[in-house]
């Protein structure tokens, strides 16, 4: 994937680990989206006074489960970006040049 200014130049590729750390906000985006604008139905706002939540029970467990699955999604964003790349074996590396240069 090459970017391009409104000039036409090319920018380069766009970093893997970028696209897949944009999908993952996209993710809690998707996800605040869903729990505010469920909030403004009349039906849901009605159960919140008895503890309850579509076909849940509001109580310690659920906000945890909440919690939990926003919290996951938010680490994934920053491990994606801060983690490593694992290193190519030398020797398979090694092998990719040679068959490389066996072809030219």
């Amino acid at each position: 994937m090459t970017r391009h200014t409104g000039a036409g130049e090319k920018l380069g590729p766009v970093d893997v680990r970028l696209r897949i750390s944009a999908l993952w906000i996209a993710t809690l985006f998707v996800f605040a989206y869903v729990d505010l604008f469920t909030l403004y139905r009349p039906d849901v706002r009605a159960d919140l006074p008895d503890e309850r939540l579509a076909a849940f029970d509001i109580n310690q467990a659920f906000l945890f489960g909440v919690t939990l699955y926003v919290v996951i999604t938010s680490l994934m964003v920053y491990l994606t970006l801060v983690m490593g790349r694992p290193q190519p074996d030398s020797e398979h590396h090694g092998r990719r040049r040679l068959r490389r240069d066996h072809h030219r």
